[in-house]
């Protein structure tokens, strides 16, 4: 009786187990859904009863079409079959790759560039569990210990997810100059509208290109006001006069000297791209290669003038 009833709890639990994978069979997403929740938000599913699949049936895309100027050929490609999903709206341009692991599992990596001065790099998973052990902004910048650490994030990630393959490569860009949130130097996330941003500078490259003498920015930064020009110091009173982010030539060196940081973290970069593969067994990127950074060294003053910037006046 004892074996019956030992016999009995083991096909009961086998029977527990089994219902329970048929429901999360059920339940998983088809790769073609995961793909596409990631780009797609609540407003693009009214109209469709909130299911990406109704979406997907009634081809939803060919609205975007009929919302921009003009109509659009690659608003979209889809390679979902392949893992692979890219929209290209009037706003926004998002590129989702799948990656499979060793139990058919997907992790799921997305590229997002809004035209509104907002960037992203994210996954479905942790991007900590994800990328390489260890990455970070020294895998782009090794010297950067001989570099004073800021206390704003000045990088983010743009990566270049391929439609076959899983060979990725992850490039190292400049925040626009006036978006700087408070954080670590390398971001995989910036927003237009946060309250961390600061130094909102947005013209200052319009007073620099102005500026003749090649000491002028140097006095600037050192705060010896009395030995710029009487042209040089003409146009920055100008400036300050009829731009209500600065007060005074103190506040135009201390946003001088931010910016100055920044372009003494950029002459020190050594690899402006990172390749990555795709490890199956362990379900996470490793580093295949890297791209040095051959770059000659550009006078500040180039550099502020050059630089992309946060609705700068070009």
């Amino acid at each position: 009786m004892g074996k019956f009833k030992q016999c009995q709890f083991s096909f009961s639990i086998l029977l527990v187990l089994f219902l329970y994978n048929s429901v999360y069979s059920q339940k998983k997403e088809s790769l073609e859904i995961q793909l596409w929740q990631q780009v797609l938000d609540t407003y693009d599913l009214e109209g469709y009863n909130g299911k990406i699949q109704n979406f997907i049936d009634n081809k939803g895309w060919q609205e975007w079409e009929e919302w921009s100027d003009k109509m659009n050929s690659n608003v979209l490609i889809n390679d979902t079959k392949n893992g692979y999903l890219e929209i290209n709206r009037f706003y926004l341009k998002a590129v989702v790759g799948a990656y499979k692991d060793k139990n058919n599992e997907y992790t799921l990596l997305k590229n997002m560039v809004n035209r509104y001065f907002n960037r992203s790099l994210s996954s479905n998973r942790n991007l900590n569990q994800v990328l390489p052990k260890n990455f970070g902004i020294k895998d782009f910048i090794p010297e950067l210990s001989s570099i004073p650490l800021l206390k704003y994030s000045c990088f983010y990630i743009e990566a270049m997810i391929p439609q076959k393959g899983t060979e990725t490569q992850l490039n190292l860009k400049l925040i626009p100059l006036g978006l700087f949130k408070k954080g670590d130097l390398l971001t995989y996330s910036f927003l237009e509208n946060n309250d961390d941003n600061v130094f909102l500078h947005s013209f200052i490259n319009t007073m620099v290109k102005k500026i003749k003498n090649k000491e002028t920015l140097p006095y600037l930064l050192k705060k010896k006001f009395k030995d710029i020009s009487k042209s040089d110091f003409k146009i920055i009173e100008e400036f300050i006069s009829k731009d209500d982010q600065f007060e005074n030539m103190d506040a135009v060196s201390e946003v001088l000297k931010h910016l100055y940081d920044i372009y003494n973290l950029s002459s020190i970069i050594t690899f402006k791209s990172v390749i990555l593969d795709w490890n199956t067994k362990e379900g996470r990127f490793i580093i295949k290669d890297k791209v040095h950074y051959y770059n000659e060294i550009i006078p500040f003053k180039s550099f502020l003038e050059n630089s992309e910037y946060y609705y700068a006046a070009q």
